[in-house]
Order: structure tokens, then C-alpha cells, then sequence
């Protein structure tokens, strides 16, 4: 399997990948075989196999998956190419365990460009706290789009460390940054809300309600304080 990775390319034959697919699926409820068939498909990911090949990889390593191929994994992360990196943050958008958060974070560092961009939304999706501080740092990054990828992920992680990230963030934005903190502050306070912190999320909408220059922003905050109190 692992020598006709390597030979397989966007336009070639799709032998090779309808024999995978049939193996992920023939091995369900086999551990042992599922344990081989991960562990060949983490060797091809180190391999030097095309783009295309990595990307249905990492596609199966997402159903597959688990600590034992995160290594590898880790290891696209680090590709210069940024269709691998995509893949990797798929590969690894369903593994719940913590190796799979060490890897995205630790690829933080590492990442560059649209790479970066891809890592930090695949930790925003996991809610990862422990990225908080660093995300702080890259919300200030000169490439609009790592910025701003930044401040969604801190609204989607929604602690109070990240509204707390986020309000010292608002001060001296130019417009476009300032609504999309305004945005991820919004979001930090739903996420508090459910979580169960109210009096947290309503000291957000409060701040929001009366200082956010953007009105959709104001109403939204409003609107969502009001729900707060007719629910205590």
C-alpha cells in the first residue's frame, strides 16, 4: 500500500484509493487490522507521495485516527505546502485526545501564511483554552487574515480568559479589527452563557451594548442581555 501511494496523483489511476476505502471499511471492528492500516497509512503521510495522495490520507486517517498516527500528522502540519496542512487540521479535527492539541499547537510556531491560518481555526473549532495566550499575540499580526483568524478563534473558545484577550484587543484597532473583536466578543458571551457563567457573559453584553461603534453589534448585545435577565 505504502509503495502505490506514492505512484497515485490527481488524474492517475483511483485503484489504489478505492483498495484503501475498502480496507477502512472491511476493518471496522477489527482493532488489530485497523492498528496496521493506520499505521501504513501514517508512514505514506511521511512518505514522499503527492499532494493528492496526502489529502485522501489524511481524509481516512479523519475516520481512522488515532494517538498513534498523530506523530505523523504533526508532521504535515509542517508542510510548506498549505493543501497539507488543510489536510492535516482535518486528519485531526476528529481526535479528541490531547496529543492531537499539542500538535495544532505547537504548530502555531511553525505555520506561516494560509498554513497559519488553517491551524489556528482548527484549534478555534476545538475550543482550545490552552491557546489562548499565544492567539492574543497573533491578533495583532500584520497579515489581516492570521489576525482575524485569531480573533474568531478566541470568540469560539469563549472563557474568560479569551473575553478578558479580547477586550484588552479592542483598544486602538483600526475599524475593520474593532468589529471583528466586537464580533468574537459577541460570541465569547454566548459561549459563557452556556457554560453556565452569566454574570460573566452579561458584564460582556454590557460593555458591548455601550461601547461597540457598530450598531448590529449594540442590538445584539442588548437583545442578548435582555434573554440573560428574563432567565435568572
Amino acid at each position: 500500500m505504502l509503495f502505490r501511494s506514492r505512484s497515485y496523483d490527481f488524474g492517475r489511476s483511483t485503484d489504489w484509493l478505492w483498495a484503501v476505502e475498502r480496507l477502512v471499511n472491511d476493518t471496522h471492528g477489527q482493532p488489530d487490522l485497523r492498528r496496521r492500516l493506520e499505521s501504513e497509512l501514517a508512514m505514506a503521510l511521511d512518505s514522499d507521495a503527492s499532494v493528492a495522495a496526502k489529502q485522501f490520507i489524511c481524509e481516512k486517517l479523519w475516520i481512522i485516527g488515532t494517538e498513534a498516527s498523530v506523530p505523523a500528522v504533526a508532521r504535515a502540519l509542517a508542510s510548506r505546502d498549505t493543501h497539507i496542512v488543510e489536510a492535516a487540521c482535518y486528519a485531526l479535527s476528529s481526535q479528541t485526545h490531547p496529543a492531537a492539541g499539542k500538535a495544532l499547537r505547537e504548530a502555531l510556531g511553525k505555520a506561516r501564511g494560509l498554513s497559519l491560518v488553517a491551524v489556528i481555526n482548527q484549534i478555534g473549532d476545538r475550543r482550545d483554552r490552552e491557546s489562548t495566550t499565544r492567539l492574543g499575540v497573533l491578533a495583532t499580526d500584520g497579515d489581516p487574515a492570521i489576525a482575524e483568524a485569531a480573533i474568531a478563534a478566541l470568540g469560539k473558545i469563549g472563557t474568560q480568559d479569551a473575553a478578558r484577550t479580547l477586550s484588552r484587543l479592542s483598544n486602538g484597532l483600526d475599524a475593520g479589527r474593532s468589529v471583528a473583536v466586537a464580533h468574537a466578543l459577541l460570541q465569547c458571551g454566548g459561549e459563557l452563557g452556556r457554560y453556565g457563567k452569566a454574570s460573566d457573559a452579561s458584564a460582556v453584553y454590557l460593555r458591548l451594548s455601550n461601547s461597540s461603534g457598530n450598531p448590529s453589534i449594540r442590538r445584539g448585545a442588548r437583545l442578548a442581555l435582555e434573554r440573560l435577565r428574563k432567565q435568572e
